[in-house]
């Protein structure tokens, strides 16, 4: 036992074993019996559970005693340091896991002594205090205008997901100010690059495709919000106040074209917004529409949450998001507006994406490859061929997988050069038990005849 506690790397040895199958209680504190106005107060408390062992256990417990016992008085913490150096160390083990009184097994208690009062070190003296590790940098921190919510590409597949952002808040007293007088006033702007493989996925009901929303946890719509429609065209909706159920909407007139790589820049400034839309194909001839409102918009980037694609409300389009950059309280001008997307920084969408022939017939060998785990997992589902297997050592029908119709439909003069009939020869010699052996065989195939790149070899 330590002649005096403090918290300057003080540690308890405490030696215990459990011979019983319950688990035990041990529990440690150190307290005082009395100050001016209460008893028994703790001041460190610390408990564990001891398990069956037939060998003695070891346990190294730090003691961290509370502030006011620790350290000396401060008046900028507002720390009042206690003038008591004598306390009471406890250690009980109970019979169960409970800590009840009527359930002591052991108890052990010990006279113990802290640090005087004129001795106590300053509440910043310790290496742990997180107050002496901050640089200057991490307490004059620099906040970014320009957040980058998305860098990578994002693929969306006209579904209801979508990626859930939320901007941190500003820590700058002025810029906290300035943030709330723009509120109902406000400068922003919003770069991202699209690009749409459809407008609307055929799955969908919805007359327009989300964007980029911009919603409270209860669906609350805030500004702005932009959606796609099924022509093409942009549509911006925003909001006066913070509750308004209604908003303003506004389209642009030209469509965006598909299949290529288009800037989009919504830059809105107190009571007018403009869009700009820049694709690669077509760069300067750039789409441009703008609307004025008659009163101010409201805007609070801080309050609600991004969502960037699809929304339990709408879905998303289907195609690529990428690079999208908030502009927290600058509205830029068109000449102010970056460069064009750097396709280096994205070396494997245009081979994905581009009408090659190559593109094509591999993605109908893997259709193909398709149709037939479809085939086999219909098979299985509705008539399942194999016996009752009573015990697990038996081993179930060779053939009992397969589909026999297969060769009375198709002769061999007619589908030797059927994809569709070589998969199913292939599959024949071998066996499989369950759905997932057939979709890993259809796999290992597809992987074959792509990187062959013969149809005629499996």
């Amino acid at each position: 036992m330590p002649s005096i506690l403090h918290n300057n790397n003080i540690y308890l040895t405490i030696l215990y074993k459990c011979s019983s199958l319950t688990q035990r209680r041990i529990s440690l504190s150190i307290y005082i019996e009395r100050t001016l106005y209460r008893t028994n107060v703790p001041v460190f408390r610390r408990y564990w559970l001891c398990h069956r062992s037939t060998r003695i256990k070891t346990r190294y417990i730090r003691v961290h005693l509370h502030r006011s016992i620790a350290y000396a008085s401060d008046l900028t913490s507002n720390l009042q340091s206690w003038p008591i150096e004598q306390g009471r160390l406890k250690l009980i083990m109970y019979k169960n896991r409970l800590e009840n009184e009527n359930e002591i097994l052991k108890k052990l208690e010990y006279n113990v002594r802290f640090l005087p009062v004129h001795k106590r070190p300053s509440y910043y003296s310790f290496r742990w205090n997180p107050f002496i590790n901050k640089t200057i940098n991490s307490i004059c921190l620099k906040e970014p205008e320009v957040v980058r919510i998305i860098n990578y590409p994002l693929v969306l597949t006209g579904s209801t997901y979508g990626k859930h952002v939320v901007l941190p808040a500003y820590q700058d007293y002025s810029l906290r100010l300035e943030q709330q007088i723009q509120l109902t006033r406000p400068k922003f702007s919003i770069i991202f690059w699209l690009y749409i493989d459809e407008y609307c996925s055929d799955r969908s009901t919805a007359i327009h495709c989300s964007i980029l929303q911009h919603l409270t946890f209860n669906n609350t719509r805030l500004t702005p919000e932009i959606f796609l429609n099924r022509k093409g065209q942009i549509i911006v909706n925003v909001f006066e106040y913070l509750h308004d159920l209604k908003g303003i909407g506004a389209q642009t007139v030209a469509s965006i074209p598909k299949k290529d790589w288009c800037r989009i820049a919504l830059i809105i400034k107190e009571y007018h917004w403009n869009i700009y839309i820049n694709c690669l194909q077509t760069w300067d001839k750039p789409i441009k529409a703008n609307h004025y409102s008659p009163n101010y918009y409201y805007f609070n980037d801080e309050f609600g949450t991004f969502i960037v694609g699809g929304s339990d409300i709408t879905p998303s389009f289907r195609g690529f998001i990428s690079q999208i950059d908030i502009y927290r309280r600058i509205a830029l001008t068109y000449e102010q507006l970056p460069k064009r997307l750097d396709i280096s920084f994205m070396p494997y969408l245009p081979s994905i994406i581009q009408k090659s022939n190559e593109c094509k017939r591999h993605l109908d060998l893997f259709r193909q490859c398709y149709e037939q785990f479809e085939l086999f997992n219909k098979r299985i589902q509705q008539k399942f061929t194999c016996n009752a297997q009573p015990f697990l050592l038996n081993k179930s029908n060779r053939q009992c997988l397969l589909i026999r119709t297969w060769k009375q439909q198709l002769s061999l003069s007619s589908s030797s050069t059927d994809i569709r009939y070589r998969i199913f020869r292939a599959l024949r010699r071998r066996k499989m038990n369950s759905t997932m052996d057939v979709a890993n065989k259809l796999f290992d195939l597809t992987i074959k005849l792509l990187v062959s790149d013969n149809l005629y070899i499996i």
